[in-house]
């Protein structure tokens, strides 16, 4: 039982490292402009990340996040950021990774949308997440690839 358990699992993991491998013959091509902070890219300057209170913080980290995962896998998902003032809310405070898909219903509708390409553009457009009171103590923030720019929006 406990062999046919791990047989299984194996299988799993092999069927979901071939689902999500790169395909060598048509190449991923992003160049969003990210800069370093403490090693590791960022769509603000570290400068703009240590003036940031602690939620502007963790909207930065999950945006960061989610822009690493979209560069690794193919312009057919998108990004589900959903954030919670409090940051004790471990279901509220997630990231979800998802194939979009075409559907006869009706988009959704925003509050708000930005394409961002640099740096600087991508910290003015956070500040104006940031400064919308009609999003309330919950939000969710669409990431999704647009050519060599990030599309947020929420």
């Amino acid at each position: 039982m406990k062999d046919l358990l791990k047989a299984l699992c194996l299988l799993m993991m092999m069927a979901g490292t071939a689902a999500f491998a790169k395909n060598p013959t048509n190449p991923t091509k992003v160049d969003i402009q990210l800069t370093m902070r403490d090693g590791h890219q960022s769509i603000v300057s570290a400068e703009d990340y240590s003036r940031a209170d602690e939620f502007t913080k963790r909207i930065i980290n999950y945006i960061d996040a989610s822009i690493a995962s979209l560069k690794i896998l193919d312009s057919s998902v998108e990004a589900k950021i959903s954030i919670s003032k409090n940051s004790a809310d471990t279901f509220s405070n997630s990231i979800i990774i998802c194939k979009t898909e075409k559907s006869q219903s009706p988009a959704e509708v925003y509050k708000g949308s930005c394409t961002v390409c640099g740096v600087s553009s991508a910290y003015s457009y956070l500040n104006k997440i940031m400064k919308d009171e009609s999003l309330g103590e919950e939000f969710n923030v669409h990431v999704k690839r647009n050519g060599d720019c990030v599309t947020l929006s929420w």
